[in-house]
């Protein structure tokens, strides 16, 4: 039987198509070059996004016709044309492409000389990778040598690209409450890959000291914050601290929340529709909009003289924005002025917009009488680790199926989940924690409290919870390594120990360096070698406490050890599109 479109029959459909292209192939007019045209356009995103594209373009040619569905996937096809890196890209791809780049930029700096950072920066803008600065922190050479390298390469395109598929997901509308909560599916599922070759090579490397002893670094990082379930406890720890000073100063406790303004969030958060107020912020934008109206605020108090301390975490709405929760504590009389200033503040961009009042901020305050701080804040922690006692979100979703998502969310976009407001750095009470033992005075009374876990006498032995930085008796001890790095720049301040009434006590006693476990067993029996490499994706420097940042170890120096890279021979598979070559660099393509 015929089967007609606009009153044109449809052509039978061919046994390869892609699952886009049979949802989308009746829609089309005699002579096929929609489905051309289409099938162009679907190739180039990854099978989680085409297949919902193609299903939002169905609906769309069945209600109003062939022009509005073309017009729906031609919006769709100009966002994703703006990208320098094919969406549809695999890690491998990505890998030769870091490859390629680096073997490029190398030859650029060689035949350049002296003008190689302007030579590399002419090249490479086009493709729009965030460069290296050159600055106060970073040389020249510096930045020349992170260019000449393959695996900053591959963490820069790892990055970009995560970034670049999650924001176009979100504008296709593949990232809310009826889709994919908080992160995409394509996300999360490119999370749980990382984290897998991330274990994989942790399980790979060892690291030495000089008396010889090795630990495999994958059971070393279960012993510290980048497990979840030790990140969760030391959180809470910190959290029922404060709380217990609070109540000996009788101070009082507030929960506040700040919203982003409408224009930032994709969807609406009861329907899931697209919001029309949408002017595509990403979600890192939105953190630093939040970040910069949280330091306004900050500088607003410390004019006031008012006094707070406790924590913020930055969480995803539905759709990915991202919102901050606050439990801060304070002098009781100080209440009503921290409220309004912080309500000023969180109104003071498009406070007069429909429902701004009701959502941009609210205010919690927390009765003694009814409950801790520690305990309603709880919900929310676990929340944005690992769902730990919790049944359900505040979504109503699976709380242990969508921490996963939350995750995913947070590292994608860097964004920093905890941070500790006020008392002093926890930088401090991790280095006593690796002490096995402490001289009498200061230092032994702070190595007791942290041994037991005791936040509040910590902060109290420290000056305190609003104590100056410059106040604090007990520092960490730094010592600067002229040493090269892996870029050719001195190492700089590294930390050694602590520093308390002009005693020094190392808490770092070892010299590691770290290893590939099968160069290890193949030295130390000759012809025995064992293991793969495999191209696997670096833990780098965390921010702050490391959420969702990939926080790891040093292991990222070892690069050379495990690098492989498998070309590929498909010129329309690679991970770049064509970009135009600017003529007197043309060699180096």
């Amino acid at each position: 039987m015929a089967h007609f479109y606009e009153g044109h029959p449809v052509p039978p459909m061919p046994y390869d198509l892609t699952a886009a292209d049979q949802i989308c192939w009746r829609y089309d007019g005699p002579c096929g070059s929609d489905r051309r045209w289409r099938r162009q356009i679907f190739r180039r995103i990854p099978d989680r996004f085409a297949i919902p594209l193609a299903e939002q373009a169905k609906a769309r040619y069945e209600q109003a016709g062939r022009k509005a569905g073309n017009l729906h996937l031609l919006n769709a096809s100009e966002r994703i044309d703006q990208t320098s890196i094919r969406l549809a890209s695999s890690d491998e791809d990505l890998c030769h492409l870091a490859k390629l780049r680096a073997v490029a930029c190398g030859r650029i700096a060689g035949a350049q000389g002296v003008n190689a950072w302007s030579a590399l920066t002419y090249y490479l803008t086009p493709y729009g990778i965030p460069l290296p600065e050159p600055g106060d922190r970073l040389t020249v050479d510096g930045a020349i040598a992170r260019l000449k390298d393959e695996a900053w390469w591959r963490r820069s395109l790892r990055q970009f690209h995560g970034r670049t598929v999650e924001q176009v997901a979100i504008s296709l509308g593949l990232v809310h409450k009826q889709a994919g909560i908080y992160a995409s599916d394509e996300t999360v599922q490119r999370r749980q890959e990382q984290k897998t070759r991330n274990r994989a090579l942790l399980e790979s490397l060892v690291a030495v000291n000089e008396l010889d002893q090795e630990y495999n670094l994958q059971e070393l990082a279960e012993l510290g914050v980048s497990n979840p379930r030790i990140r969760r406890a030391e959180l809470m720890t910190r959290i029922a601290g404060f709380e217990a000073i609070a109540k000996d100063l009788g101070h009082a406790a507030e929960f506040y929340t700040l919203t982003c303004p409408s224009r930032m969030h994709a969807r609406l958060s009861k329907t899931g529709e697209e919001n029309p107020r949408y002017d595509h912020t990403t979600p890192r934008e939105g953190q630093r909009y939040l970040t910069r109206l949280w330091s306004q605020i900050r500088a607003k108090l410390h004019r006031s003289a008012l006094r707070v301390y406790g924590f913020r975490i930055s969480e995803p709405q539905h759709d990915g924005t991202p919102h901050w929760h606050l439990l801060l504590f304070m002098d009781a009389q100080h209440v009503e002025a921290v409220r309004a200033i912080l309500r000023d503040y969180a109104l003071k961009e498009d406070g007069d917009e429909p429902g701004a009042q009701h959502h941009r901020f609210k205010a919690v305050p927390i009765d003694w009488n009814q409950g801790s701080a520690a305990g309603y804040i709880a919900k929310y922690v676990s929340k944005n680790i690992d769902g730990y006692g919790l049944e359900e979100d505040l979504n109503g979703q699976d709380a242990k199926q969508t921490a996963p998502r939350v995750e995913a969310w947070a590292s994608t976009w860097g964004i920093r989940q905890f941070q500790q407001i006020g008392g002093p750095p926890v930088t401090v009470w991790r280095e006593l924690r690796r002490l096995t033992d402490a001289p009498d005075g200061l230092l032994n009374q702070a190595y007791q409290a942290a041994d037991n876990g005791d936040w509040k006498t910590f902060v109290q032995l420290m000056g305190g919870p609003t104590a100056k930085r410059k106040d604090q008796p007990l520092k960490l001890a730094k010592a600067w390594n002229d040493k090269p790095g892996k870029y050719g720049e001195p190492l700089g301040w590294q930390v050694f120990g602590l520093e308390a009434d002009n005693i020094v006590l190392p808490s770092r006693i070892h010299q590691w360096t770290v290893q590939a476990r099968s160069e290890r067993i193949e030295r130390q029996n000759p012809g025995e070698r064992t293991g793969q490499d495999v191209c696997v994706e670096y833990p780098g420097k965390g921010k702050g406490d490391g959420a969702g940042s990939g926080r790891g170890t040093s292991v990222a120096r070892t690069a050379d050890a495990t690098r492989a890279v498998s070309p590929s021979t498909d010129s329309e598979e690679r991970a770049y599109r064509l970009v135009p070559d600017r003529s007197s660099l043309e060699f180096c393509q």
